[in-house]
């Protein structure tokens, strides 16, 4: 269960928030991952959330567009090979029956690696801290994401 409640806390499974990236470099290995990614999804989200479908959407072309085991940009010397947050904490959580209201922070982070004029590699790990105002609904699966509000904390903007 990604969220679980202890009293008046909802805690989150840093397991389900940020499992192990697994770099495709296949055609199967894309499926498998793409596979994997949604079930992460999934069980993080509420079925009936309006943004499932948005993230879903978007995983599936970042993980499609995966080949030789990076994710390039067109025309661009940035390989990006991962992406994730980090660091979760639940700042207050407001619980109301089923519902739930959550403020919490984070750290959103990727990894890549540029490609230098001269041929040579340069890794980056950019990180930005985050904000999040989430609303949570239990379900038959425990507490689930319907909707979040992230943005930029203070100062972290790119």
């Amino acid at each position: 269960m990604p969220f679980k409640i202890l009293g008046d806390t909802i805690f989150a499974d840093a397991a389900a928030i940020r499992p192990n990236v697994a770099v495709a470099t296949s055609a199967a290995d894309v499926q498998a991952t793409l596979a994997h990614a949604k079930s992460v999804l999934n069980s993080l989200y509420a079925p009936n959330s309006p943004e499932l479908p948005v993230w879903l959407n978007k995983l599936g072309h970042s993980i499609t567009a995966m080949s030789g085991g990076t994710m390039q940009s067109p025309g661009d010397a940035t390989h990006m090979t991962a992406a994730g947050i980090r660091d979760v904490a639940f700042q207050s959580v407001v619980i109301h029956g089923l519902r739930a209201e959550a403020h919490l922070t984070y750290t959103a982070f990727s990894i890549g690696v540029d490609t230098m004029p001269n041929g040579q590699l340069a890794p980056f790990s950019p990180a930005n801290a985050m904000i999040a105002d989430v609303s949570l609904v239990n379900t038959s699966q425990g507490w689930r994401i319907m909707s979040a509000n992230t943005r930029f904390a203070p100062g972290s903007e790119p």
